[in-house]
């Protein structure tokens, strides 16, 4: 993930599974020297610090974004541009659905930034236990306009479905003593950003698939995926 500052962060997640790979090597060295820094050299392959897209996220109207675990770091430079161009952008929700409780702490404040924005929608499934008085931490630490929650994997047909139904709008009445009217203006052009495992991106393209099918919106989806 990169920054403004010029710094480069990288997030390195151990595999699981039996074999000793070199991120389970990298982690245990990083966990027995806690407080001292590590100067080791690092070769990066470029591209790295953004998310390179086919398609300009301003000219659409409706943004789902579906990130895994740490699958967040890969959609971070299109969330931080979603939360911080000035210009306009589209009506936004952020779906994370995470395991690792310690990863919510670390991207709390990116969080609680994201979700400042009045147009982005942020929801948290943390879908392991989860004592109540942790569970109120990180709702403290994220903020409380994330919709934070625990022990529940995320709905996404339904979560999609409330995204791709449409925003009331007032419109003036005719008259001056008729009420504002309301009408629902749903998206046209529809962006699907996921990164995650296979299973978990084929059901987030399945569930706006399954709305657009039902619907006159155009969706363009684009795809990262990591497996172990």
């Amino acid at each position: 993930a990169g920054s403004a500052s010029g710094h480069v962060t990288l997030y390195v997640k151990a595999s699981p599974g039996p074999r000793d790979t070199w991120t389970k090597r990298l982690v245990r060295l990083a966990a027995s020297r806690p407080d001292q820094l590590l100067e080791d050299s690092v070769l990066v392959d470029a591209p790295h610090g953004g998310l390179h897209l086919a398609f300009s996220l301003e000219k659409y109207d409706t943004a789902l974004v579906f990130a895994c675990g740490i699958g967040i770091t890969a959609l971070l430079p299109a969330l931080r541009y979603l939360a911080e161009h000035p210009g306009r952008i589209p009506n936004t929700s952020f779906i994370w659905a995470v395991r690792d409780r310690d990863l919510v702490h670390e991207f709390a404040p990116a969080l609680e930034a994201f979700s400042k924005n009045p147009k982005i929608t942020v929801h948290v499934f943390v879908t392991c236990t989860v004592p109540e008085d942790e569970l109120e931490e990180m709702r403290q630490a994220v903020g409380m306009e994330v919709l934070c929650r625990a022990m529940e994997r995320p709905d996404l047909n339904a979560l999609v479905q409330a995204a791709l139904q449409g925003q009331e709008q007032h419109e003036p009445g005719m008259g001056s003593d008729e009420k504002d009217a309301l009408s629902i203006v749903r998206p046209s052009l529809v962006a699907g950003l996921v990164c995650g495992p296979q299973e978990a991106t084929h059901a987030f393209q399945d569930a706006i698939v399954h709305c657009e099918s039902a619907s006159t919106c155009k969706v363009h989806i684009h795809e990262e995926t990591f497996s172990f």
